[in-house]
């Protein structure tokens, strides 16, 4: 039998590990890997691997109505039955020529984590161990879970925001063939049966849906009728022509549906015969005075250059064109993050494409103090559940890292913009704001040594050292003292902004904590 053993801390850091398992000693390291007789074993391997895993103590997932107002989870999709028989076959065209790669399960999802096996190479030559790389989400779903299961834990409170007169929009993303649509479907039934009940024979629930292919819009509703984008001035997009339909029960739900779909352009491509050319956007608004919406989106499935060698010229400008918009969604992440971070300014291209700019409202509500009320400690009108969805095959790796690391990036840009909104007033300083505020203090005195600041933020200053400030000031010309008056000054500054924001969160009747004083600093 397979024995195992782990070459990490059972924390799992957050990068690549091995898992080594047992082989005889004669038996040389690629000799596991480099015949297509060997296939089997490494199936067997990464049975074995995979069962350590799941044996291991659980990443607890973190419940979408306690965490963030954005939630990402991953759902991993069972193998079809066509791919049972690539199991164990060899990988054709497999970069590492010169030692066979075979196909095997390598997507474990376990907690709130998914987990990619790989074979370990050292300079391109198997080492016989299996690699894995972890990515912490906040949930994520295995193949055995259930729609049911993803829609009580990550869709559900969503949902009831909507009821409440809130927006929650759900957003799939994965490689074509991953399973998107499928679990779109799910969730519309699901949430339209909930609504329905919800409303409880109020303004009823009245249902739109229509597609996006580049810059064009068409109403599924309504024999995809064209569709124009208008902005009201706001900064909101305005679907002008969009048909809404009212439903009365779950059923009339489905057959409107099940219509609308059969509307939505798919083709075949070589890796799903019915793959989504267009992302699709379903929209389940309750009528009378809360009219709350939730918004479920079926992104187009994500392609690669490889995928696409024998599609005609019709199938390549089709996937340019997804790509194109997928890429422009990325960089709205990306800009997310940077703005949570040490650009608060950042501009956000979601203007680059018709996509971005019908999910801007989706972003920008669901940031961390962005709902109505008392600033930054009002819950969010708005929340969104970004849905990553992978395949679970070997051959499949260079997607399934795609949308992870796709994923991975809008978790931090959340992580990062919760942690940004816990800042007092100075820590939220852009490095420009530090340089400005330098430039004017004792009505200029520093202005020319202010520029020693460019690369430091509120934040950062907040914990730097008066000897590593004083370095700064006299590489770009100032003097000792300078930085010291400086230095001091920011710290009162930081001290009154500090108390200002206790003291507007502890509400009335508290009593305030005295400031912290940090003892002087003693020369060594």
């Amino acid at each position: 039998p397979l024995g195992t053993r782990c070459g990490c801390s059972e924390a799992m850091a957050e990068k690549d590990f091995v898992l080594v398992t047992k082989r005889e000693p004669s038996a040389p390291a690629s000799s596991l890997f480099d015949q297509d007789e060997d296939g089997p074993a490494l199936v067997i391997k990464a049975a074995a691997a995979r069962d350590e895993l799941l044996a291991r103590p659980a990443v607890q997932s973190a419940a979408a109505a306690q965490a963030t107002s954005v939630q990402v989870v991953c759902r991993t999709r069972p193998l079809l039955e066509h791919e049972h028989e690539r199991v164990g076959a060899r990988i054709e065209g497999s970069s590492a020529a010169s030692h066979a790669q075979f196909d095997y399960e390598a997507v474990v999802a376990h907690g709130a984590q998914v987990l990619c096996l790989s074979e370990e190479r050292k300079i391109g030559v198997p080492t016989g161990e299996m690699a894995v790389t972890p990515y912490t989400l906040h949930g994520a779903y295995a193949a055995a879970s259930g729609s049911e299961e993803v829609y009580t834990q990550s869709i559900a409170p969503l949902v009831r925001l909507a009821a409440a007169g809130g927006l929650g929009t759900v957003i799939a993303y994965g490689q074509t063939g991953s399973g998107k649509t499928f679990t779109i479907r799910a969730l519309q039934r699901l949430a339209a049966a909930e609504l329905l009940a919800a409303d409880g024979g109020g303004g009823g629930l009245w249902v739109s849906f229509f597609e996006n292919m580049g810059d064009k819009c068409f109403d599924l509703l309504n024999g995809r009728a064209p569709l124009v984008l208008r902005d009201d001035g706001k900064g909101e997009m305005s679907v002008v022509g969009l048909a809404e339909r009212s439903v009365g029960s779950a059923d009339e739900f489905d057959e409107l549906l099940a219509a609308g779909n059969a509307l939505r352009a798919t083709k075949a491509t070589q890796s799903n015969d019915q793959s989504s050319r267009s992302h699709a956007l379903c929209t389940l608004r309750l009528g009378g005075p809360a009219g709350g919406k939730l918004q479920l989106v079926d992104l187009a499935g994500s392609e690669r250059r490889e995928d696409v060698v024998e599609h005609d010229a019709a199938r390549i400008g089709e996937m340019q064109q997804i790509n194109s918009s997928l890429g422009t969604l990325k960089e709205c992440i990306r800009a997310n993050l940077r703005r949570a971070t040490d650009e608060p300014n950042a501009h956000i291209p979601y203007r680059n494409s018709k996509l971005t700019m019908l999910l801007r409202a989706a972003f920008e509500h669901s940031r961390v103090g962005a709902g109505d009320g008392d600033g930054a400690s009002a819950a969010p009108r708005s929340a969104v559940c970004f849905a990553a969805h992978v395949s679970p095959l070997r051959s499949q790796a260079k997607h399934t890292a795609n949308t992870l690391e796709y994923a991975a990036q809008m978790l931090q840009a959340t992580m990062a913009e919760r942690q940004r909104a816990e800042f007092d007033e100075v820590e939220k300083w852009s490095s420009k704001k530090v340089v400005g505020w330098v430039a004017q203090l004792d009505e200029g005195k520093f202005a020319h040594c202010s520029h020693a600041f460019a690369r430091c933020t509120g934040k950062m200053l907040t914990v730097e050292f008066l000897p590593d400030v004083a370095q700064w000031l006299e590489a770009a010309g100032g003097t000792a003292e300078d930085a010291e008056r400086i230095f001091y000054a920011f710290r009162e500054l930081h001290k009154k902004a500090k108390a200002a924001k206790n003291k507007a969160t502890a509400g009335p009747g508290a009593v305030a904590r005295p400031a912290f004083r940090p003892p002087a600093l003693v020369p060594r």
